[in-house]
């Protein structure tokens, strides 16, 4: 399933070029709203890490979604309908939004170990995308050595703690990087 990167109402042509190079294609979505959608194992969004989810997992497949945000919830519902998904969030009301999405979803702090240990978060892949690096590290660390999880996708928020992030089992995606793209387009379409 891809990822949507940004949209537009507007009839002008949405780039989807970063230093030269083309990341997605644009569709048109249901409500006629023009999305840049990535493409191909090198697309802004995830990396190799989307190209290596649709190459490898299936429907049967696993995905955690931890988050603290409705962004999170909203990934996990759209996550749902190609994978098995279960939602983690420190967020009452996330989870039952969620809950009632359909998506399983379970509430626990996240920074919090003796909580986290006491779910089941063994997945095939996991997303961590909370507002905090210190939380989505703490998290990340939980998942490598308590459960093993073979893929591990983690949202940075400060580009500057993207190393901190490294691993051979971690892509990570900076929200700067991302956005900033989405962003020069919007301003270029309101002038």
């Amino acid at each position: 399933m891809p990822l949507r990167v940004f949209c537009s109402t507007s009839d002008e042509p949405i780039s989807n070029r970063r230093n030269g190079r083309d990341h997605g294609e644009t569709r048109r979505g249901q409500t006629g709203r023009r999305f840049a959608v990535p493409t191909g194992g090198d697309s802004v969004v995830l990396g190799s890490a989307r190209r290596r989810m649709s190459e490898a997992l299936d429907r049967s497949t696993s995905v955690l979604v931890v988050g603290s945000s409705p962004e999170s919830r909203a990934l996990a519902r759209r996550l749902a309908d190609d994978y098995d998904v279960t939602f983690v969030s420190d967020r009452p009301a996330l989870v039952d939004g969620a809950n009632a999405d359909g998506v399983v979803a379970r509430e626990s702090r996240l920074d919090e170990g003796s909580e986290l240990a006491a779910l089941d978060l063994s997945a095939d892949a996991a997303i961590v995308a909370t507002s905090r690096d210190r939380t989505n590290l703490f998290v990340v660390q939980h998942l490598r050595s308590r459960y093993d999880v073979p893929l591990l996708v983690v949202r940075v928020n400060d580009p500057a703690r993207e190393d901190v992030f490294s691993g051979p089992d971690v892509e990570t995606i900076c929200s700067a990087d991302v956005l900033a793209p989405a962003i020069r387009t919007a301003l270029g379409e309101a002038t």
